[in-house]
This record gives C-alpha cells, sequence and structure tokens, in this order.
C-alpha cells in the first residue's frame, strides 16, 4: 500500500518492518501448472543481481538470508505483479528451486 501510494522507499521499508511485506489480492497457490517453472525463472532472473562471491543461499530455508530475502522483496508484489514475499516462501519451503538452490 504504501508503495502504491508514493511513499519514499524509506518510509515504504519502515511500514513494512511493523506490518510484513504486503500481499496481492488475487494470490494463488503454488501447486498448480506452469507455477513451478515461473518461480524457478524468476529466482533465477533474480540471482544475477545477487553479488556471487557471498555464495548462494540454498535449502528450503533460504528466504531467511537477510540479504537475500531483501533482494527478493525489491523483485516481488508491490514492485511486480506476478508474485509476493509470501508466495515466493510458500514455493521456497515447498521444496522448490533448480539446482543452484539445492544444498
Amino acid at each position: 500500500m504504501a508503495y502504491v501510494l508514493g511513499f519514499s522507499n524509506e518510509l515504504t521499508a519502515m511500514i513494512y518492518a511493523f506490518n510484513g511485506p504486503p500481499r496481492r489480492s488475487c494470490c494463488t497457490s503454488c501447486n498448480r501448472p506452469g507455477r513451478d517453472a515461473f518461480l524457478m525463472d524468476f529466482e533465477n532472473d533474480v540471482l544475477r543481481d545477487w553479488d556471487a562471491t557471498k555464495g548462494i543461499p540454498t535449502g528450503p530455508r533460504r528466504f531467511q538470508n537477510a540479504e537475500w530475502a531483501d533482494l527478493i522483496k525489491r523483485n516481488v508484489y508491490p514492485h511486480c505483479s506476478d508474485l509476493d514475499w509470501y508466495e515466493y516462501c510458500e514455493f521456497v519451503l515447498n521444496g522448490g528451486g533448480d539446482e543452484w538452490f539445492m544444498e
């Protein structure tokens, strides 16, 4: 909501810290045809902006890596309309991801 209202990035980050990241109104389950492929493509695309010298976050709790989480949050809703933070976490917790993200 803060992003939509045009608040600064700093103020938006403060609001999200209190309320958590915004949720899309039309959320869908990660368990539908084609969604896995989309989510793997999304994650691989985000990986291009990751500093590889830090190592690639792996495993079903990689979203708990603070720097990786910040990068993902900058690329999900409200910055894009296809995916929100909670859908990404569901995907990861369910073992989603390609070989780059496996332990």
